[in-house]
């Protein structure tokens, strides 16, 4: 599915962007979430979506994993500007749908772990429509697994084996349903593996 790209570090500004179309979300339970949108490809209606679930999943992720307050950055880009990162960061010249980014040691509080920085996470408009057309899913869910996706990876779950993505999905499957939202790796077509083809 997903890419982390933990061994690789980008460059400090690598997923930033010039327009200024940001939002920094707070979350009750104090998480901080730097939400940016770089292309017009991403529809009003998809952002606020996008905005509502992070706010959500971030204190429900915390409370699930018992960690302290968080905070991370979603970049919402399209297949371009991801075919670039893609490129740059993982040596592969196509479009994918997510890639992740954790931060570093250096990135995290100190010892006590009060508040822990968890990294960037971005996601793809063209990829995630064009996957959910395929997998006859909602946009909107499909984004939904994505940062739940590329969260994981910036816990430091990865699928590079069998047990390890049976261990990443479980614990999907499980906060996607406390959303409402089905277990996307289920049937005879699920659009779980449909998306781990995208990144054969």
């Amino acid at each position: 599915m997903a890419h982390d790209t933990k061994n690789i570090e980008p460059e400090p500004d690598s997923l930033d962007t010039d327009d200024g179309n940001a939002r920094e979300l707070e979350t009750p339970d104090g998480n901080h979430i730097d939400l940016i949108c770089d292309t017009p490809a991403w529809p009003e209606t998809d952002r606020r979506a996008a905005a509502e679930f992070c706010v959500s999943a971030c204190d429900y992720i915390q409370d699930f994993f018992d960690l302290p307050t968080t905070s991370l950055s979603i970049l919402l880009t399209g297949d371009d500007n991801i075919r670039c990162l893609n490129q740059q960061f993982r040596g592969m010249d196509k479009p994918t749908n997510v890639l992740s980014f954790p931060a570093g040691e250096d990135d995290h509080d100190d010892a006590e772990e009060t508040h822990v920085a968890l990294g960037d996470i971005a996601i793809a408009y063209e990829t995630a429509v064009r996957e959910s057309k395929e997998g006859g899913i909602a946009t909107r869910d499909h984004v939904s697994h994505l940062i739940v996706h590329g969260v994981m990876h910036l816990l430091g779950y990865d699928h590079e084996t069998d047990d390890d993505a049976d261990e990443m999905e479980a614990l999907e499957i499980a906060i996607l349903g406390h959303f409402g939202i089905a277990n996307p790796y289920a049937g005879s077509d699920p659009i779980g593996q449909l998306v781990r083809q995208d990144h054969a």
